[in-house]
């Protein structure tokens, strides 16, 4: 995306989202992650630059949307995984 921004969106039918989980780390800048599901955001954290596991817990069902937003500094981001939670 032109604007620094990456959104990742997928859905788990007929189940409730208990938490997500994303590891990542950031090069020179300060990027964030935010955790949205069902269109309600769980958070937004600001990475670090080590690899570090945010998660964000609720209790939700709908589409999951994590957003890396890298503040228009278009820098390295780097994602090491997600997961999710679910019942």
């Amino acid at each position: 995306n032109t604007d620094g921004t990456v959104t990742f969106t997928t859905t788990i039918v007929g189940k409730t989202i208990k938490s997500v989980s994303v590891t990542a780390a950031a090069g020179s800048t300060t990027p964030t992650v935010e955790i949205k599901v069902n269109g309600e955001s769980w958070g937004t954290e600001s990475l670090s630059k080590t690899s570090t596991t945010y998660t964000k817990t609720g209790n939700s069902s709908g589409e999951i949307s994590i957003t890396l937003d890298q503040n228009s500094a278009k820098k390295a981001v780097y994602l090491g995984a997600i997961s999710v939670i679910y019942q």
